[in-house]
């Protein structure tokens, strides 16, 4: 229904969630049939989790982006569920760029604050450590960048 929503319809990414969650309940198993046909077999949310029943439920999982060190290239996965339920949070990853296939690098971190800034193209994006904990990607790097940030402390206390 998201993906209804979205692809075809033109809501905002941050708002399908709870639209869906209205609608899955109120149509047949003979009309989600043919709107994941129409939609040509989507495999993800939007927000990049997987649809049961599909490839992508067997994909290995990301990590979260709070466990990168500073310099780690990523690419975002998926906002997982606990994420989905805050439009707010949806929106503010609307608005920054951050959505599923979105290439990004930890720039700083900083615990005492309790903030992460990652470079998204050309924007630097200040997060919070608990909301990057709702962002999950997988890391593009061979792990030398994990080794280039205890070198230069960047590690998180």
């Amino acid at each position: 229904m998201e993906r209804l929503l979205t692809d075809l319809l033109g809501l905002k990414w941050h708002e399908a969630h709870e639209e869906a969650a209205r609608l899955e309940h109120a149509i047949s198993p003979k009309l989600e049939e043919q709107i994941d046909r129409a939609l040509g077999h989507p495999t993800t949310c939007p927000h990049g989790n997987p649809i049961p029943g599909t490839a992508a439920a067997h994909r290995p999982p990301g990590v979260p982006l709070d466990t990168l060190a500073v310099g780690a290239t990523a690419v975002v996965d998926r906002i997982p569920e606990e994420g989905e339920r805050d439009p707010r949070f949806l929106a503010f990853l609307q608005d920054h760029g951050i959505l599923p296939g979105t290439r990004l690098t930890v720039l700083e971190i900083l615990p005492i604050a309790g903030t992460l800034t990652v470079a998204v193209d050309s924007t630097s994006v200040v997060l919070g450590l608990a909301a990057a904990g709702k962002v999950w990607v997988h890391p593009v790097d061979d792990g030398a960048s994990v080794d280039r940030a205890l070198d230069n402390g960047g590690a998180r206390e």
